[in-house]
C-alpha cells in the first residue's frame, strides 16, 4: 500500500481532515463532462492550511489551480473535480492533499466502465429438518455491479427459492426467502431479500447448488451452496399424567395392521366420573425427542355421535427436544353416558400417537330421609262433623301432615320436582318443586286429604335435574266412617303390593292370591311352569312383607323366569315414571286417556274411561285437588270384570285464569277391599292410583308478550340397546313473570335412510309403498318421546321433562322436540335430539381363526387375542370351547369315547364385561398331548347388559336380553422338540478367588416349535446327586446362569452365560438342559446322575485360585531353623494364609491400619533376645507362591494409610509404644511390597536393632491383593549387660500331647528353657500349682515335673520334663510359675547378684477315652505333636557355606527297641576353603542311642559327605522334638591364621635375638627369661559366625574341635593353641520321634505295624569294658547303686523287647514247617525252629524305617506280599549278623556312589530298590 494512501480514521488521527476515500464515476460516456465535489473538513481545534497537487491525467481530471486554502476549526472546503473521458476505458488516478505541519494523503479518482456483479452468500446449511416440513430462512443478495440486473435462479428439489426471478438496481440488495422470488430485477447497488426453503422428503442428507443467472445472456452471476439433513420427527407422551392401556394398544395394532404402520405410543386418559354439565380438565404432555422440530395437528379418529372432549391446541410445532402441554377438557351434557373418543396427534413426516379420552358422566344425587309415610286410619266423620270437639279435630288434623327431608348430596345446586303433583289431591305436596343449594336440604310437607272411606296408596316420584335415577316415597293412609271400615294396612303391605307388580303378580285378584297362599301353605303339587313361577313369586312377596314388618331388608331377593331380581333401594329407575305401552297393557287397571286438554270453558267436558283387566269387580274413586277448576262425575263408580266405567270431567269457569292445569287422582281397588271382614293377610290389595293430567289452553293475543322460556338446544342420549330405552331429564326454565303453558311435539328420522320395517314380501304379493311409508312413520313416532308432552310452568319456576329414546334398530337417529309456549310462534323452542341404538357384538382378530404355533408335546403355547366391542354399549361375553376327541394318550369317558385328562385348548378369562368401544385381551392356551394336528370350535356369545339409565327393568319382565354369537376355530399342532448344547466342554482355567468369570454356551433348537428350557448343574464326581435346589449338598462354587431359563424359538438358539466365582480348589460341573413346552419344567424333579449324562449337557471345569503364599524356610546366622520356626509361629501363619478368604479379608472400606486390623487374629512373631548394642537380629524368610496365579503382597505398617494426606497433617492412629518403635526404627521389613509369580518365591528380610533396652512390639499386616490378610505382631527384646533372662522358644502357652485316660506309661514331654545371659541361672518350678491340681483330682498326679529345680549354664538350654496323666476326659490347664536366681559367671569365680525373677507358662492338655477314640483319630493327634517344619531346606544363607541335605529327621511314632537308619549328606559350598565337621548326638533325656557314621571329617571345597544316622529307640516312652548338632569349622581359615601367627612370632623372636646380640651384660638366664616372658598374641575373630550358629554347648564344641585340631595338625606341646578362638558353625538337624511301647503301638497302628521295623539283638549295642578298668573291691555305695540301675535297665530292655513280647503272645502256636525242615533231621529242624523264633532271625525288611510314615505304606504292603509268596529260610543268629553287615555295607556303598554322581538320593528311591536288595 502506498504510504500516502490512508484510511479515513488514519487521516483523522494524523491530519485531522475528514473526507471521502475516493471519487468514483460509474455512468459516463466518451465526450461528456461529469463533475464531482470532494469535501474536505477541518476537524482540528485550530486553523489549518491545506494544499493539493494536480492529478497526473490533467487532461482527463480537471481541477482548479492549486492555491493554499485556510480552514478554521470545523470549516469545510469543496474541491470540484471534472471528468472528461476521451475513450471508453477505465481511468484510475489520484490527487495528493497536504496539510502544513501535519503530513499528506492521497484521494483516489476512479472512472469505471459498466459491469454486472451480484453479491450472494457462499453457503447456507439448514442443518436438521423434519421430513415433510418446510424450513425457510431469508438471505440478502446485493447488486454490487454498475448496471441493473435481471436475474433468475436454477436449483433442484427439495430446495426452493423465491423469488426465482427479479431485478436489482446498481447497489441494491434483497433478501432471499428460498421460496420466492425465483426471478427478479435489481438496479445498480440495489439489494433484496430472497426466501430459501428446504422441504426434505426422506431422512437423508442433501446437498445442491443454486445458480443465479443473468436474464437474456444466461451468464452465471453467482452460486449458492445449500445443504440440509432430513430427519423423522418422533413424539411421545411424557410424564405421569397418562397411563398406558393395553386394550387400546391392541385395538390400535389391529387398526393399523392393514396400513402396515403402527403408532409408537397409545395412551389412555381416564377422567373417571364427572358431574354432568361440569368441566374437568387434564394436562397431557407430549415430548419431541427427535432432533428436529415437529409440526403436529390433532384429528379425531372415532365416529361416535357424541364427543364431549375438546383438546387445545389442535395444531402447532413442538421444538426439538421440547415439550408441549395439551389441555383436555371433558364437558358431559347428559347423565349416565360412558364417553370414549380417540384423537390422533399426527406429525408432518413423523409418527402418530393416539390419545383415548374416556369418562363417565354422573348426574347429581339426592336422598330422602324416608321412603314411606304412614298416616294411619283417619275418621272422616270427625273431620266433617262441625259439632265435634275442637281438640279431637285438631289432634286428628295434626296427623294429616307429615314431613320428609330431601338432601342434596352433591357439590352443585340441584332442582327437584315431585312428579304428578300440583300440588296433589288425596296427598298434597308442598313445595312441589324447588332448588336446593350444594349439600343443602329441603323439608317437604305431605298432607293427607281422605274424602271417601277407603285405603289410599300412592308412590310419589321425585325428579332431580340431570339425574340418572328417580327418588320415591310411598304415602299411605286409610279413611273410614261409621258406615264403612276398610282393613287397615301398613308400609309392609304397600311394599308387598309393589313387589307383586314387579314379579308379575300385578293382575292377581284377592281370590288368586288366596289360592296361591293355600297352595304354598298346603304344599300342593305344581301344575305347570307358570304355576311354579307364580308360587316362587308369592313366596318372595310373603318374605318381603315379613321383612318389612320386622323393619329389615332382604339380602336374598328372588328371581324367576318371568321376573328380575328386585333389590331394595331408596331410588329407582326413571322408567318407573314413564312406563311403556307394554307395562300399561299388562296393568290390572288403566285409564284410556292420560291427558285432557280444555280450550276455554267447555260446559260439556271430556269423557274418560277406567278399564278393569281382572276377573274381579273393582271400584274407581276420584280425588280432585282442592281449589282445582275440574270436577269428575260420578265421583265413585264400580267397574265390572274385564269392563270399563266412564267418567265426565268438566272445567269450571269460576276459577281465575291463572290456573292452567293439574293432576287428578283415580284410586281403583277390588270391591271386596271395602270391608276388613272380607280381607285376609294374604289377600289384601291396596288401591292402584291412576293419574289424569288436565290442562286448560288459553290463547294469548297477538299483542301480548310471549314468556321467555330457556331450554337446552340439544340433547344427546347415552348409547342404548336395540328395542330398549334410555331417558334423560331436561330442564325448562320460565324466566318471565307470566305463566308458560307448553306443548311438545317430537319428530324423528333415521340417519342413512335405513328402513325400520323389516318384512319380506311373499311371492306374488305386492307391497304398497304408502303402507311402508306409514309403517316407517309409525316406527319413528316412538323413537323419541317426552313426558309430560304438555304442561304449565309457573313464573320464575323450572319444569323437569323426561325425554325417552327407544331405538327400534341398530342405527343412528336424530330428531327435534318442538316446544310451543302459550301457542306463541315467537316463544317456540327447538331441542335437537340425537341417539344411537346398538346390538351386542364381538369381533376377534384373525377372521375368527385362532392359530397356534407348533408346540412341544407335554408343553403349552399361549397366545393373546383381542376381543373388541364395536358398539358403545357394554356387553357380557362368554366363551365355550368344544374340545376335540383324542385317540392317543387319552382317558376313556363313561360314554365309550375318549377325552383328554386336561383341556387341549383353553381360553382365559372365559367371561367378562367389555365397555363400549373397548377391548379385552384373552389368553389362549394350547397344550398338545401328542405329535399331531388338533382343531376345536370356539363359540363366543355376546349379551347386552342394562345401562344405568335403561328402562328395561321397569318395562320388560319377560324379554331375554339380546345376544349374538361368533363361531371361531382353534388350530394347533403338537411336535417333539430336539435341542443340543455347544460347546461340549467349557474350561474356565484359573480364576482368582473373589473374582468371577463368565463364558458362553449355546443351546440350539432344531425343531419347529418353541421350547421352554432351564439350565441346571450337578457337581461331577459327587457320590450323592447335588442339586441346585438342595442347599445341603451345594459345593463351594456353584455356577450362576444369565439367561438360564426362558424360551428358545423354533429353529434358533439362545446364548447362556455361565458365571463362576469359585472358592479355592478345583471344581467340575455338568451343565445340563431341561426342555419342555411349558413352565412346569421349572418344577420338575431332579434327574438321577445316570439320566443327567443322557440329557444335553456341557462339562465346565474351573480352578479357584487365590493369591496363596506360604513360608517354606527361615534362616538366621545365630538361630537355628526349628527355633526360628517356633518363635515366629510360622505354622500358624501358614495355616492362616491357607485358610479361606473371609469378609474381613475382602473388606475394601478399610483405609487406615486400625480399620484394616479389625477382626484379624494377631499372630505373635518373636524375633529373639539379645544384649544392648549387639549385632542386629537379621532373619531371612522365604515366601513361596504355591498358588496358580501371581500374588501381589504388601507389608502394611501402622503409620501408613490408604488416604493420602498433606505432609503437615499427621493423624496418630496407633499407641505411644508403637510410635516409639516406629520413630526409633527398631524393626525393618524388606521388601515391603512386591509381586511373586506363580511357582516363584521371594526372600523377606526382617531386622531388629538392639538400640533400646526393653521389650518391643510392632503390629504389621501381611496383605495379599484379593487374598488373605494376616496380622503379625513382631516382638523382640533388648537386655542390659549381665542381666539374667530365661527365654522360651515357644509361646508361654504350651500344649501337651493328648494322653489316654488310664495310660500306665504316658510319654515324657518337654518344655525348653534357654539362658541367654552370660551368667548361670538357678531355676525353680513352683510345685504349689501341681499340688493344687493333684488335690483337685483325688490326690492323683495329673501333672508331674521330673526336674523342678536345676541350674542352667550360661548360653545353654534346659529341658523341663513333664508327665501328663489325665484322670478324666476333659481339658486341663495349669499356670506354672518358674522362679530364677542369678548365680554369677560360669566359672563360679564371681558371686552372682542374687537377683530373682519369675516367669509363668501355661500348660494345656486333653485326656481322651481310649475306647471312644478311633486309632485313626489317635494317629492324627500324634501327628500334631511335632513342629511342622519343612523337612528339606529351601533357603540358603550366603554367609553359611556348609549345608545339610535335610533339616528334619521325622521318624514319627516308633515302638520300643526298634532300629532306624537315615542318610544325610553334608556339603561344602565354599569355593576355596575346606571345612571340618563333627556330629554331636547327645540328648538330655531318654535312653535312645544315636550313631552317625562317619562322626567327623574334612570337606574340601565343593566336596560332600554322606552320613549314616542310626537311631535305637530304647525303652523310654517320650516325645523327641529336639535337635542334634553338627559342628563345622573353617580349616583353611584356621591354618591361615596359624601361619600368620607363627610368622608374627618368628619375626618377634628375631627382633628379640637382635636385641640380645646388641645388648651387653646379658646372661643365659636373661635370654630364657625373655623367651618365657614373650607376650601372647591373641588373634581377633573378625569374620561373621558361620551358618546355623547355636550357642548351645558352645564351650564344649570349642574344646572338642580344638583338641581334634591339636591331635592332627599341631604339636601337643605348643602353647599357642589357647589363642585359637575361631567360633565354629553349628548345623542343626531336628529329630522328631515318639517312642511307644509295643502294645500301645499295635493298638494304634495295627497288629502288623510293628513287624515293619527291625529289632536288633541286645549285643548289638553292648559296650566292651576293658579289664582292670574298675576296681570292684574298692567300689563305693554310689558305684554299687549305679551298677544296680544299669542292670535294672538291661532287664527292662529284655522284657520289653518285641521278640520277647511276641513269644508270650505266640507261645501256643506251632511254627509253620518249611520243606527243608521236613527233609532235615530232628535235631536240625528243632534248631532251625529255635533260630526262627529268636529276635535275630528276622530279616532286614526296611533300610530306612520311618515309623508310621504313610510314604512307606505301599512298600510295606509289597514286603508283606513278598513274605507270603516267597518264604525264606530263617538263618541262624551268626548268619543273621553276617548278612546284616554285608547288606548294610553294600547299600551304604551304593548311596555314596550315587551321592558322588548325582547328589543325595531321597529315601523313596532306596525304598524302590528294597525288593532288589532283599533278593540279594
Amino acid at each position: 500500500m502506498d504510504s500516502l494512501t490512508l484510511t479515513r480514521d488514519e487521516r483523522l488521527r494524523r491530519c485531522s481532515i475528514d473526507c471521502a476515500d475516493a471519487v468514483t464515476w460509474t455512468h459516463w460516456s466518451v465526450g461528456g463532462e461529469y463533475s464531482r465535489k470532494l469535501v474536505l473538513k477541518n476537524t482540528h481545534d485550530k486553523l489549518q492550511v491545506i494544499e493539493y497537487k494536480l492529478p497526473q491525467r490533467k487532461a482527463t481530471f480537471f481541477v482548479d489551480f492549486p492555491a493554499p486554502v485556510s480552514l478554521s476549526s470545523g470549516m469545510a472546503f469543496e474541491l470540484e473535480i471534472k471528468f472528461r473521458p476521451s475513450e471508453l476505458v477505465e481511468f484510475h488516478d489520484g490527487i495528493e492533499i497536504s496539510v502544513r505541519g501535519r503530513g499528506s494523503f492521497r484521494i483516489a479518482l476512479d472512472a469505471l466502465t459498466p459491469f454486472a456483479r451480484l453479491k450472494v452468500p457462499d453457503h447456507h446449511d439448514f442443518e436438521f429438518c423434519a421430513v415433510g416440513a418446510t424450513s425457510s430462512v431469508p438471505l440478502q443478495i446485493m447488486n454490487s455491479g454498475t448496471v441493473p440486473l435481471d436475474f433468475y435462479w436454477e436449483l433442484p428439489e427439495p430446495f426452493e427459492l423465491q423469488p426465482r426471478m427479479g431485478s436489482l438496481a446498481e447497489g441494491e440488495s434483497m433478501q432471499v426467502q428460498v421460496l420466492q422470488p425465483r426471478m427478479g430485477s435489481l438496479a445498480e447497488g440495489e439489494s433484496m431479500q430472497v426466501q430459501v426453503a428446504f422441504t426434505p422428503t426422506e431422512a437423508t442428507s442433501m446437498l445442491c447448488r443454486a445458480v443465479c443467472k443473468r436474464a437474456g445472456s444466461h451468464e452465471v452471476l453467482s452460486c449458492l451452496k445449500l445443504s440440509g439433513i432430513g430427519k423423522y420427527a418422533f413424539v411421545s407422551f411424557y410424564g405421569n399424567t397418562v397411563t398406558s392401556a393395553p386394550e387400546i394398544k391392541d385395538a390400535n395394532k389391529a387398526s393399523t395392521s392393514k396400513s402396515g404402520s403402527q403408532s409408537s405410543t397409545t395412551m389412555l386418559l381416564d377422567f373417571g366420573n364427572v358431574l354432568t354439565k361440569s368441566t374437568a380438565t387434564r394436562l397431557v404432555t407430549v415430548r419431541n425427542s427427535s432432533c428436529v422440530d415437529a409440526q403436529f395437528h390433532l384429528k379425531r379418529t372415532d365416529k361416535d355421535i357424541v364427543c364431549p372432549f375438546t383438546i387445545t391446541p389442535s395444531k402447532g410445532v413442538i421444538p426439538r427436544d421440547g415439550t408441549v402441554q395439551f389441555h383436555v377438557r371433558y364437558s358431559p351434557a347428559g347423565s349416565g353416558a360412558n364417553a370414549a373418543n380417540d384423537f390422533a396427534c399426527q406429525t408432518v413426516g413423523g409418527n402418530t400417537i393416539t390419545l383415548r379420552c374416556r369418562g363417565t358422566s354422573t348426574g347429581p344425587t339426592a336422598a330422602l330421609s324416608t321412603t314411606k309415610l304412614e298416616f294411619g286410619d283417619i275418621d272422616i266423620d270427625l273431620l266433617t262433623d262441625s259439632h265435634a270437639p275442637s281438640k279431637a279435630v285438631a289432634e286428628l288434623k295434626a296427623k294429616l301432615d307429615r314431613f320428609v327431608t330431601l338432601r342434596n348430596t352433591t357439590d352443585a345446586p340441584i332442582h327437584f320436582q315431585f312428579v304428578g303433583t300440583s300440588p296433589g289431591a288425596a296427598f298434597s305436596v308442598s313445595p312441589c318443586s324447588g332448588q336446593i343449594t350444594s349439600r343443602g336440604t329441603e323439608n317437604v310437607k305431605v298432607s293427607f286429604h281422605p274424602a271417601l272411606p277407603m285405603n289410599y296408596l300412592r308412590r310419589l316420584f321425585v325428579l332431580v335435574n340431570d339425574t340418572e335415577n328417580a327418588l320415591f316415597v310411598d304415602v299411605l293412609g286409610t279413611g273410614f266412617n261409621s258406615k264403612s271400615r276398610p282393613a287397615p294396612f301398613t308400609a309392609a303391605d304397600a311394599r308387598a303390593f309393589f313387589a307383586r307388580q314387579e314379579v308379575g303378580l300385578g293382575r292377581c285378584t284377592p281370590d288368586d292370591l288366596a289360592k296361591l297362599a293355600d297352595a304354598i301353605r298346603e304344599d300342593e303339587p305344581v301344575a305347570s311352569e307358570d304355576d311354579a313361577a307364580a308360587r316362587e313369586a308369592m313366596r318372595y312377596v310373603q318374605q318381603e312383607r315379613l321383612i318389612n314388618l320386622a323393619g329389615t331388608t332382604s339380602n336374598k331377593p328372588i328371581a324367576s323366569k318371568k321376573s328380575k331380581t328386585i333389590p331394595h333401594r331408596s331410588a329407582t329407575s326413571l322408567g318407573k315414571i314413564l312406563p311403556s305401552e307394554e307395562a300399561v297393557a299388562s296393568a290390572p287397571f288403566a285409564l284410556d286417556r292420560s291427558q285432557l286438554l280444555f280450550r276455554g270453558f267447555a260446559s260439556e267436558g271430556e269423557l274418560v274411561a277406567v278399564r278393569n283387566n281382572t276377573s274381579a269387580k273393582a271400584t274407581a274413586s276420584w280425588s280432585v285437588p282442592e281449589g282445582a277448576p275440574w270436577t269428575v262425575t260420578p265421583e265413585t263408580l264400580d267397574v265390572p270384570p274385564f269392563s270399563s266405567a266412564t267418567f265426565r270431567v268438566r272445567v269450571s269457569g269460576s276459577v281465575p285464569n291463572s290456573s292452567f292445569g293439574c293432576f287428578l287422582e283415580c284410586y281403583v281397588n277390588f270391591k271386596q277391599m271395602r270391608s276388613f271382614r272380607l280381607v285376609s293377610e294374604d289377600t289384601f290389595c291396596p288401591p292402584h292410583c291412576l293419574l289424569l293430567q288436565c290442562q286448560r289452553l288459553v290463547s294469548l293475543g297477538e299483542t301480548a308478550s310471549a314468556p321467555f322460556v330457556d331450554a337446552p338446544s340439544q340433547v344427546a342420549f347415552p348409547p342404548c340397546k336395540e328395542d330398549e330405552s334410555v331417558l334423560q331429564v331436561v330442564s325448562m326454565v320460565n324466566k318471565s313473570d307470566t305463566v308458560a303453558a307448553f306443548s311438545i311435539q317430537v319428530e324423528a328420522q333415521v340417519v342413512g335412510g335405513l328402513s325400520l320395517v323389516s318384512r319380506a314380501p311373499a311371492e306374488g304379493v305386492h307391497i304398497d309403498p304408502e303402507e311402508d311409508e306409514l309403517a316407517q312413520r309409525q316406527a319413528l313416532s316412538s323413537v323419541f318421546t317426552c313426558f309430560p308432552s304438555s304442561g304449565v310452568i309457573p313464573p320464575k319456576e323450572t319444569m323437569l321433562l323426561l325425554l325417552k329414546f327407544n331405538p327400534p334398530k341398530n342405527a343412528r337417529f336424530v330428531g327435534v322436540a318442538k316446544v310451543q309456549i302459550n301457542d306463541s310462534p315467537q316463544a317456540a323452542k327447538h331441542i335437537a335430539l340425537r341417539g344411537e341404538g346398538f346390538v351386542p357384538k364381538i369381533e376377534v382378530d384373525g377372521n375368527g381363526v385362532i392359530l397356534f404355533r407348533p408346540t412341544s408335546v407335554g408343553g403349552s403355547t399361549q397366545r393373546t387375542y383381542v376381543l373388541r366391542n364395536p358398539s358403545r354399549i357394554p356387553v357380557v361375553y362368554d366363551i365355550q370351547v368344544q374340545q376335540p376327541l383324542l385317540t392317543l394318550g387319552a382317558s376313556k369317558s363313561s360314554l365309550g369315547g375318549t377325552k383328554s385328562a386336561s383341556p387341549l385348548f383353553e381360553i382365559e378369562p372365559k367371561s367378562g364385561i367389555i365397555d363400549g368401544f373397548g377391548s379385552v385381551s384373552v389368553r389362549c392356551t394350547f397344550a398338545p398331548p401328542a405329535a399331531k394336528r388338533f382343531e376345536a370350535k370356539v363359540m363366543i356369545t355376546a349379551e347386552a347388559i342394562n345401562s344405568p339409565t335403561s328402562s328395561l327393568s321397569a318395562d320388560s319382565t319377560t324379554t331375554e336380553p339380546p345376544k349374538s354369537q361368533l363361531l371361531c376355530q382353534a388350530v394347533g399342532e403338537g411336535m417333539i422338540g430336539v435341542v443340543s448344547v455347544e460347546p461340549s466342554s467349557l474350561s474356565f482355567g484359573h480364576i482368582l478367588v473373589g473374582e468371577s468369570k463368565s463364558q458362553q454356551m449355546a443351546i440350539f433348537n432344531s425343531s419347529l416349535c418353541d421350547l421352554q428350557y432351564e439350565v441346571r448343574w450337578v457337581a461331577k464326581g459327587d457320590a450323592a446327586h447335588a442339586s441346585h435346589n438342595d442347599s445341603a449338598l451345594l459345593p463351594a462354587a456353584p455356577p450362576e446362569f444369565i439367561n438360564g431359563r426362558g424360551v428358545i424359538r423354533a429353529r434358533s438358539h439362545v446364548n447362556v452365560h455361565v458365571c463362576l466365582q469359585p472358592v479355592r480348589g478345583s471344581f467340575e460341573y455338568i451343565l445340563y438342559v431341561i426342555v419342555g413346552g411349558g413352565e412346569n419344567i421349572y418344577l420338575s424333579p431332579e434327574p438321577s446322575l445316570s439320566d443327567v449324562t443322557r440329557l444335553p449337557h456341557c462339562i465346565a471345569s474351573v480352578v479357584g485360585a487365590s493369591p496363596s503364599l506360604q513360608f517354606t524356610d527361615v534362616r538366621s546366622v545365630l538361630q537355628p531353623k526349628s527355633q526360628l520356626w517356633r518363635q515366629l509361629s510360622l505354622s500358624a501363619v501358614n495355616a492362616e494364609l491357607k485358610a479361606d478368604i473371609t469378609p474381613v479379608d475382602a473388606n475394601k472400606t478399610a483405609f487406615s491400619f486400625d480399620q484394616a486390623m479389625e477382626g484379624l487374629k494377631p499372630l505373635h512373631c518373636d524375633l529373639g533376645v539379645d544384649v544392648f548394642r549387639t549385632t542386629p537380629i537379621k532373619i531371612m524368610a522365604r515366601l513361596d507362591n504355591i498358588g496358580t496365579c501371581g500374588a501381589s503382597f504388601r507389608v502394611w505398617l501402622p503409620d501408613e494409610s490408604e488416604i493420602p494426606s498433606e505432609p503437615w497433617h499427621q493423624t496418630k492412629l496407633y499407641s505411644n509404644d508403637v510410635a516409639e518403635v516406629l520413630d526409633a526404627g527398631l524393626f525393618d521389613v524388606f521388601p515391603r511390597e512386591g509381586v511373586i509369580p506363580a511357582g516363584g518365591h521371594l526372600v523377606l528380610n526382617v531386622t531388629y536393632r538392639h538400640t533400646r533396652v526393653g521389650a518391643h512390639q510392632l503390629p504389621v499386616i501381611l496383605m495379599l491383593e484379593q487374598g488373605k490378610r494376616v496380622l503379625l505382631v513382631l516382638s523382640a527384646r533388648t537386655l542390659e549387660e549381665n542381666v539374667p533372662y530365661l527365654y522360651f522358644h515357644h509361646s508361654r502357652e504350651h500344649t501337651l500331647s493328648a494322653v489316654a485316660v488310664g495310660d500306665l506309661e504316658p510319654p515324657l514331654q518337654y518344655t525348653e528353657l534357654q539362658n541367654l545371659s552370660h551368667r548361670s541361672v538357678q531355676y525353680t518350678v513352683d510345685e504349689n500349682v501341681l499340688a493344687e491340681l493333684r488335690e483337685a483330682n483325688y490326690d492323683f498326679p495329673i501333672l508331674q515335673c521330673l526336674n523342678p529345680q536345676g541350674m542352667i549354664p550360661p548360653m545353654s538350654t534346659m529341658l523341663l520334663s513333664w508327665y501328663f496323666r489325665p484322670l478324666e476326659v476333659k481339658h486341663y490347664e495349669a499356670l506354672i510359675r518358674i522362679e530364677t536366681e542369678d548365680l554369677g559367671n560360669e566359672n563360679g569365680g564371681v558371686e552372682g547378684s542374687g537377683d530373682t525373677s519369675s516367669y509363668t507358662i501355661k500348660l494345656l492338655g486333653d485326656g481322651y477315652h481310649p475306647k471312644k477314640v478311633t486309632p485313626l483319630q489317635i494317629r492324627s493327634m500324634h501327628g500334631r505333636d511335632f513342629l511342622e517344619v519343612p523337612k528339606f531346606p529351601a533357603l540358603q544363607h550366603p554367609l553359611l557355606p556348609v549345608r545339610l541335605s535335610m533339616d528334619v529327621l521325622r521318624y514319627g511314632s516308633i515302638p520300643f527297641h526298634s532300629l532306624h537308619r537315615q542318610v544325610v549328606s553334608i556339603k561344602n559350598h565354599h569355593p576355596c576353603d575346606a571345612f571340618l565337621f563333627e556330629w554331636h548326638c547327645v540328648l538330655q533325656y531318654g535312653d535312645q542311642i544315636f550313631d552317625i557314621d562317619p562322626p567327623r571329617g574334612r570337606l574340601a571345597p565343593g566336596e560332600s559327605a554322606t552320613c549314616r544316622i542310626t537311631l535305637y529307640s530304647g525303652s523310654t516312652s517320650h516325645i523327641i522334638d529336639n535337635p542334634i548338632h553338627c559342628h563345622v569349622l573353617n580349616d583353611d581359615l584356621r591354618k591361615r591364621r596359624q601361619t600368620r601367627r607363627d610368622q608374627v612370632e618368628r619375626e618377634a623372636a628375631m627382633e628379640l635375638d637382635d636385641d640380645d646380640d646388641q645388648g651387653s651384660g646379658n646372661n643365659a638366664n636373661s635370654k630364657r627369661g625373655t623367651k618365657l616372658g614373650r607376650p601372647r598374641i591373641r588373634q581377633a575373630v573378625t569374620t561373621v559366625p558361620a551358618k546355623f550358629q547355636n550357642t548351645k554347648r558352645l564351650r564344649e564344641a570349642i574344646q572338642s574341635i580344638t583338641e581334634a585340631v591339636v591331635a592332627e595338625d599341631v604339636d601337643e606341646n605348643s602353647d599357642d593353641l589357647i589363642y585359637v578362638e575361631v567360633l565354629p558353625t553349628v548345623l542343626e538337624l531336628l529329630v522328631q520321634a515318639r517312642m511307644m511301647p509295643m502294645d500301645s503301638f499295635r493298638e494304634t497302628y495295627g497288629e502288623t505295624a510293628g513287624k515293619n521295623f527291625f529289632y536288633p539283638t541286645l549285643s548289638a549295642f553292648r559296650t566292651t569294658v576293658p579289664p582292670n578298668s574298675v576296681d570292684l573291691h574298692d567300689a563305693s555305695q554310689n558305684e554299687w547303686a549305679l551298677v544296680h540301675d544299669i542292670l535294672e535297665d538291661m532287664m527292662k530292655e529284655v522284657v520289653h523287647h518285641a521278640d520277647i513280647l511276641d513269644a508270650f503272645a505266640d507261645c501256643s502256636e506251632d511254627p509253620v514247617p518249611y520243606f527243608l525242615e521236613m527233609i532235615a533231621t530232628d535235631g536240625d529242624a528243632e534248631e532251625d525252629r529255635t533260630n526262627a523264633s529268636s529276635p535275630t532271625s528276622r530279616p532286614v525288611t526296611q533300610f530306612f524305617p520311618t515309623g508310621n510314615n504313610d510314604s512307606g505304606a505301599a512298600d510295606e504292603e509289597e514286603d508283606e506280599d513278598d513274605k507270603e509268596n516267597k518264604p525264606m529260610l530263617p538263618p541262624s543268629g551268626d548268619l543273621q549278623c553276617l548278612i546284616e553287615e554285608v547288606l548294610e555295607g553294600a547299600i551304604y556303598g551304593i548311596v555314596q556312589e550315587a551321592h558322588k554322581e548325582g547328589g543325595v538320593v531321597a529315601g523313596a528311591a532306596f525304598r524302590n530298590n528294597n525288593r532288589a536288595i532283599r533278593q540279594l
